[in-house]
């Protein structure tokens, strides 16, 4: 029997989000899923599966963040706190602490099956909060713009 050479495993960059997606879910599916060589399936996965993850995440933060605003004004320049935290809960037994005021998402994320999943995952939100978004450490920091690499 003769060894036959191993084929190459072809591999591809997965993309950031579109950039008109920049105010809206884009920066919450360019931390979660940032660029790096996958194969051209896991790619197609990340866009369409990775896609739906965070346009969820994305939704239910902008339903909070409409409650929040119901209650406390829609100019976010007269908010108690200029960087409420919140949990999401969109994605299947995963927990990600967000914030209201900006586009910081905890892109670790917190398993849903610890009995303390919701105060684990309130943690790093709160940060923001009260240091009025001069803290934001975590795995990715927003920053100009945009979320700094990992």
């Amino acid at each position: 029997m003769t060894d036959t050479p191993a084929r190459p495993r072809k591999t591809t960059l997965s993309r950031p989000a579109p950039l008109w997606e920049a105010s809206t879910w884009g920066p919450y599916f360019d931390a979660l899923f940032p660029p790096q060589e996958v194969s051209p399936w896991i790619a197609w996965k990340i866009r369409s599966t990775g896609v739906g993850i965070a346009r969820r995440l994305w939704d239910q933060r902008e339903q909070l963040r409409g409650e929040y605003g119901d209650v406390h004004g829609t100019d976010p320049a007269r908010w108690p706190v200029q960087h409420p935290g919140v949990v999401l809960d969109a994605v299947p037994s995963t927990a990600h602490g967000a914030c209201l005021g900006c586009q910081w998402l905890d892109v670790r994320g917190h398993w849903m099956g610890h009995s303390d999943w919701f105060e684990r995952a309130s943690l790093w939100p709160h940060q923001p909060q009260v240091s009025k978004g001069a803290f934001l450490d975590g795995p990715r920091r927003w920053r100009e713009g945009r979320f700094d690499p990992p």
